[in-house]
């Protein structure tokens, strides 16, 4: 049996947003509006001055003015996403006193085993659609959830790499096939 241990900071991975989005939806108000008012604010201010600077016949004029725009729906929508997480980790926070949660995958012969939190998902080797690396996570894909394992949680390279072996060699073929980052390391 393999295993590893660690906490998983909630909020870092940000893997299941619709099921974060409908639990914080009476919350969501205050960004909402804010991320309106930024954007809104945004392409009024930079039409004014555009237009009103280069005149609404020129071309600089509406270049001012879409640019102006563009750059406030991305101000708008980056302050919504960190009002957003701000509100979840708070309201997470009060109901279940903490962020961190001890976090624990074990790979058995027959499924893996995640426990996080007092949750524990039995998971069959066949289930698994994908096992895959990005930002300093693996994801285990399995029927549209998505299960996070920190890698500082995997100890050394070596460690990480024996662990990843581990869960590569007995999942199902085309699994293994959608996997290359987890194939190449396993190798």
């Amino acid at each position: 049996m393999t295993a590893v241990s660690g906490h998983l900071v909630v909020g870092e991975a940000n893997v299941a947003q619709s099921d974060v989005v409908r639990r914080q939806t009476p919350s969501q108000l205050v960004p909402f509006l804010a991320m309106i008012a930024v954007i809104g604010g945004g392409v009024v201010l930079s039409g004014e001055l555009g237009l009103r600077t280069f005149g609404s016949n020129s071309f600089l004029g509406w270049l001012a003015f879409f640019v102006g725009a563009i750059l406030s729906g991305v101000l708008g929508t980056t302050l919504y996403q960190k009002m957003w997480l701000a509100s979840f980790k708070k309201r997470f926070k009060e109901l279940n006193g903490g962020l961190e949660l001890p976090l624990r995958v074990v790979v058995e012969e027959d499924q893996l085993v995640i426990a996080t939190g007092g949750l524990q998902s039995l998971i069959a080797w066949d289930a698994i659609g994908e096992l895959f690396e990005a930002k300093g996570y693996w994801f285990v894909h399995v029927h549209g959830l998505m299960y996070v394992i920190p890698r500082r949680c995997l100890g050394s390279a070596d460690d990480e790499r024996q662990f990843i072996s581990a869960i590569v060699s007995r999942m199902s073929a085309a699994a293994v096939a959608r996997s290359e980052a987890a194939r190449q390391l396993a190798a």
